[in-house]
């Protein structure tokens, strides 16, 4: 009988891209993107760390992960590796990153990005995504 309520409890928490499959196992488009927008927060850390003195290849400790809740984003980045060098608190690091992505809204990835205490969250485009992955979609003679 616990076995059945363990299942039916487990069988209904909804599925959430990237949480057990990763990243790699993910949609070709929608690894693109999240690496796309890897690439430019590292970009942005690591000229927050030249402007301070630091070395800028620390940015190359720039991880993505998918929030615990969609409401969050589809792609998280802590802050917390950067307090240290950076000498400011997450939440802070977060803020103005998320100023500084948004000043570049036409260079950087298709999305938005919003400081959520110390993670910088990342809202897809989801129409730009969905639109990426049927483009890279080949329907070969074997459709239909």
């Amino acid at each position: 009988m616990k076995r059945a309520a363990l299942f039916v409890t487990l069988a209904s928490i909804p599925w959430r891209p990237g949480l057990e499959s990763g990243i790699a196992q993910q949609e070709p488009a929608v690894r693109s993107v999240r690496e796309a927008w890897k690439a430019a927060v590292a970009a942005t850390v690591a000229d927050m760390l030249a402007e301070k003195g630091a070395d800028p290849a620390l940015s190359e400790a720039v991880a993505a992960e998918a929030p615990p809740d969609a409401a969050m984003g589809d792609v998280g980045f802590p802050m917390f590796p950067f307090a240290k060098v950076l000498r400011m608190g997450p939440p802070q690091i977060a803020a103005a990153l998320a100023e500084r992505l948004s000043a570049k809204a036409g260079q950087a990835p298709a999305g938005t990005v919003k400081a959520v205490g110390p993670y910088l969250n990342v809202f897809l485009d989801r129409a730009s995504v969905a639109e990426q992955a049927l483009s890279s979609r080949s329907l070969g003679a074997s459709y239909g």
